[in-house]
């Protein structure tokens, strides 16, 4: 009898190594259809499979929905390839009325492929921290990190085991989880997932790239102020290049030396005991051990927080640059050659 071939299906979660797992995966395409591992390019300019994602779920319209269902069954048909791995975010999220997990549980089995979910999981404090960064060089919001954590601890986007259960829960489909701690990605973050889908990385695959870092606390407060300057309103269509520019300019002026983190001890405490119970139950199933015992190290390493309170060195600085932003980007046509010219940004 012939063995089953698998579709691997990542899932994410959000902020938790998929962009550099997916950009690891692209880049190592050749490499992994060597020893018989397919990672199909699906769309341009799109490392992972977001669009599959979305087109499944029904987000895109319902002729955009079969044409993905067709997408995904011709690599299916037409792979030589014994597992064939998906990537995005979106799956994790997916409206539960679409079932996406049972249509690619479908889909697989005519082809004679078994599914395997694998989310990749971090720590519910370093989660928040991640997202609030997020959420922050977007220019979403300009509160500080603890009334944001208050105000997002509710979010559905935050209960893991819930959130999961589409796709743990199946009888068609196999599903494993991966803890995101630095023991357990030692060898990257893409040998990890492969290990945990029974394969093993090429010998010659090179490092994962790392991706969408949380910057440094004085670029956090950089985005901040001018998300509180209505910089998402005033800067309009020059939304995206007036914060790459704030990023390059941070990034000179070395502002990203170390990472971001609000999580006092008292936040990450309040977080960890809103979600231990459920928390503990996924763990235990999954892992065999407490949440705790899991990410011990994690949380030793994430204690503290560097969320400005007040002035600091940097602080007239910030004030400069973000007027300087909001001079150039938030009015085309008085361009400020000071901020080119200090900042280092090309006119």
């Amino acid at each position: 009898m012939a063995a089953v071939r698998r579709l691997i299906v990542h899932i994410g979660t959000p902020k938790a190594a998929s962009t550099s797992l997916q950009a690891w995966l692209a880049g190592e395409r050749s490499r992994l259809a060597a020893v018989g591992i397919d990672y199909p390019a699906l769309a341009q300019a799109d490392s992972g499979h977001r669009r599959l994602a979305l087109g499944l779920e029904g987000t895109l319209g319902q002729a955009a929905r079969q044409k993905e269902i067709e997408r995904l069954s011709h690599v299916l048909a037409g792979t030589p390839a014994d597992a064939v791995i998906l990537s995005a975010e979106q799956f994790e999220g997916a409206p539960e009325p679409a079932d996406v997990p049972g249509l690619i549980a479908a889909i697989a089995a005519r082809h004679g492929f078994r599914p395997l979910a694998l989310a990749v999981v971090r720590p519910r404090p370093g989660y928040l921290n991640a997202v609030y960064a997020q959420h922050v060089r977007r220019l979403f919001t300009a509160e500080r990190f603890g009334p944001f954590s208050v105000r997002m601890e509710g979010h559905p986007r935050f209960e893991y085991p819930r959130r999961f259960k589409p796709w743990s829960d199946r009888k068609d489909m196999d599903f494993a989880a991966i803890p995101l701690t630095a023991s357990e990605l030692s060898g990257g973050i893409g040998p990890r997932l492969l290990a945990a889908a029974g394969l093993a990385a090429p010998p010659d695959a090179g490092p994962a790239p790392r991706l969408n870092v949380t910057p440094g606390p004085a670029t956090i407060e950089a985005f901040r102020r001018l998300a509180a300057q209505s910089g998402r309103r005033r800067l309009g269509r020059c939304d995206g290049p007036a914060r790459a520019a704030l990023e390059t300019a941070a990034e000179a002026a070395g502002w990203n030396r170390s990472r971001f983190s609000g999580l006092a001890a008292d936040l990450a405490a309040r977080i960890e005991a809103r979600f231990a119970d459920a928390d503990d139950a996924f763990a235990r199933r999954f892992w065999g051990r407490s949440f705790a015992e899991v990410f011990a190290g994690e949380r030793a390493a994430s204690a503290g927080s560097n969320e400005w309170n007040g002035p600091a060195p940097e602080s007239a600085a910030i004030d400069d640059l973000v007027a300087d932003i909001l001079a150039r980007y938030g009015r085309p046509e008085r361009v400020s050659e000071r901020l080119t010219r200090r900042w280092r940004i090309p006119g």
